[in-house]
């Protein structure tokens, strides 16, 4: 039987001490503090690499920076799920929070998140400014889109 060994990665002192505290009893997991701009890992250290819910917050020039960094160690491809600029996906979202958000953070962050993702033309740029090729894209859950992309 195979395992899959799990690297997560951020920034932030207050998530990686969660994230720590949350997988404390799973052992095929790591949490390791690093930039995706500038990963800590070697070339070809993974099999793939997932970026989840983090390009919306990068300007352009950083979100090409760190899809070539998770590009250069994952030996098979990236995984990239964010979410997507677009009336639909914006008033979604907007519907969303305001029935079943609690919190005000919550309530404000939803919708700016969305107003400053990408479009899916925009994205698609970035990825080939990345040297990228997307090899599968599902944008079926309206505010998100995930996209599987490999070197060209």
């Amino acid at each position: 039987r195979r395992a899959w060994r799990s690297v997560g990665v951020d920034l932030h002192p207050e998530v990686l001490s969660i994230a720590r505290r949350e997988t404390a009893a799973e052992p095929l997991i790591e949490i390791v503090e690093g930039d995706a701009r500038a990963l800590p890992f070697e070339d070809g250290a993974f099999d793939v690499a997932h970026c989840s819910l983090l390009v919306h917050h990068l300007e352009p020039a950083e979100v090409v920076r760190a899809l070539r960094e998770l590009s250069r160690v994952a030996r098979r491809g990236v995984v990239i799920n964010d979410l997507r600029r677009g009336i639909w996906p914006f008033c979604a979202t907007w519907a969303s929070v305001m029935a079943f958000g609690r919190s005000r953070v919550t309530r404000n962050d939803g919708p700016l998140s969305v107003r400053r993702a990408y479009t899916l033309d925009e994205l698609d740029r970035l990825l080939a400014d990345a040297g990228l090729v997307i090899r599968w894209r599902s944008n079926r859950w309206m505010p998100r889109v995930v996209t599987a992309a490999s070197r060209a």
